[in-house]
């Protein structure tokens, strides 16, 4: 989950523990939700590393704090451990109510879903061999939208350089859970091919949850990597580069003064002879 804290804090009122009361009876409130230690369920699910925090701020959602997410003017509020409050948003009424069910509680599920009896090895397609899975016997099913964008939001950054969003491939091979055998699949904007061989239609959204699972947990290692490597790998490339200058230009620099101020008294010289002027050195 990537998030932008920002600095505006919210200061909880009287109203807010009279609402906290109705709200733990299991009536709705509008602006309001209310669930055993979310904070902490965000708090793991948010990826601090590539998520907006102002300077001086911590890391960390706690009480007080306020903060919008998936690219939209929603603001949410912290009200204390259990209870988040939806200041302002773009979808209507009942808005935080839609927003946990249809995007926080996907992406708190990914992160807490068990993945310890998968193996799995991603690599991304050359755009080269991407027609001929295409043009293969492999089925095609249309993916999530929901579960994908959670993916989606954690695959691009750091990798801007090697992916396309509109036009890329991802090969897994992944086995356990769902999958009994290891097995490729292969992951495109809007969904996935698959060996219909081995694999029915029905199988596909179980294996799929498993494929987005391994790579909600994965990914964000393997983003920060390719991240940190790329920009090691430019900065190796710059400091070369300015290198290779000042001894160029140390070079013309040298070349042009040989014989400069040369007086032709090589007696008194005890410089190696350039200038080629003299040939010889008495």
């Amino acid at each position: 989950m990537l998030i932008e804290k920002i600095t505006q804090k919210y200061k909880k009122k009287a109203s807010d523990e009279t609402i906290i009361k109705r709200l733990m009876n299991g009536e709705e409130e509008l602006y309001y939700y209310h669930e055993p230690a979310i904070t902490v369920k965000l708090n793991q699910a948010i990826d601090w590393n590539f998520s907006k925090v102002p300077e001086g701020e911590k890391k960390e959602l706690e009480e007080g704090d306020t903060f919008m997410f998936d690219g939209r003017p929603q603001v949410i509020s912290i009200v204390d451990d259990d209870t988040i409050k939806l200041i302002t948003s773009d979808t209507g009424p009942l808005a935080l109510n839609r927003i946990v069910k249809e995007i926080i509680n996907p992406e708190l599920k990914m992160a807490f879903a068990d993945i310890s009896n998968i193996q799995a090895e991603m690599e991304f397609i050359d755009k080269n061999k991407m027609e001929s899975i295409v043009k293969s016997d492999m089925a095609y099913e249309v993916v999530s939208y929901e579960q994908y964008k959670i993916i989606k939001t954690k695959l691009f950054p750091g990798r801007e350089n090697i992916l396309d969003p509109k036009c890329f491939m991802i090969k897994i091979n992944i086995c356990g859970n769902n999958i009994p055998f290891p097995s490729d699949f292969y992951l495109n904007k809007s969904g996935i091919f698959y060996d219909p061989d081995f694999f029915e239609e029905e199988q596909i959204p179980y294996i799929v949850t498993d494929i987005f699972n391994w790579m909600y947990k994965n990914i964000q290692v393997l983003g920060r990597h390719e991240f940190e490597t790329e920009r090691a790998e430019r900065e190796e490339n710059e400091k070369r580069k300015a290198l290779e200058e000042m001894m160029s230009k140390l070079g013309s620099l040298n070349q042009g003064m040989s014989g400069q101020g040369c007086s032709g008294n090589c007696a008194s010289c005890s410089n190696p002879c350039t200038n080629p002027k003299y040939t010889t050195t008495p």
